[in-house]
């Protein structure tokens, strides 16, 4: 399930725009291959950073939050492909990407339930190795 549709795109993006970004023949139909893949690319990206704190791919239904980034992410993506990218644009890619390394920081949250932190025992529990490097050990070097 990706976390915006290109439904999504298209209230962000004028229908003529987003054909001349995807549309590498006549410039006056949208790709949807394209799209899809802009989208798919923008999700992996995020699940990159939220999977340090939440199950991915996040489930249904996907915060609002999470659907905004995806699309911001997957316009910039199309933009990219003419290698000019609007300000506007960027700049709004570049504050998602501060959202996004706010949440793998911890510093901010989806609103949704986080993976369970694991305790002790269920590493224990794990079995394996006992760590060698801590943060402990490593404070000599």
């Amino acid at each position: 399930m990706s976390y915006c549709t290109q439904s999504d795109i298209e209230q962000y993006l004028p229908g003529r725009e987003l054909a001349e970004i995807t549309d590498d023949v006549a410039g006056d139909t949208t790709v949807s291959l394209l799209v899809t893949d802009a989208i798919a690319a923008a999700d992996g990206l995020i699940d990159s950073f939220v999977g340090k704190h939440y199950l991915v791919p996040l489930a249904a239904p996907v915060p609002a939050l999470i659907r905004d980034f995806s699309r911001v992410i997957a316009i910039w993506k199309l933009y990219g492909r003419r290698e000019v990218v609007p300000s506007t644009r960027q700049t709004a890619y570049e504050d998602v990407l501060a959202q996004l390394k706010a949440i793998a920081e911890g510093t901010r949250t989806l609103g949704v339930e986080p993976i369970p932190p694991v305790s002790s025992s269920e590493k224990a529990a794990r079995g394996g190795p006992d760590q060698v490097f801590t943060r402990d050990s490593l404070d000599e070097y």
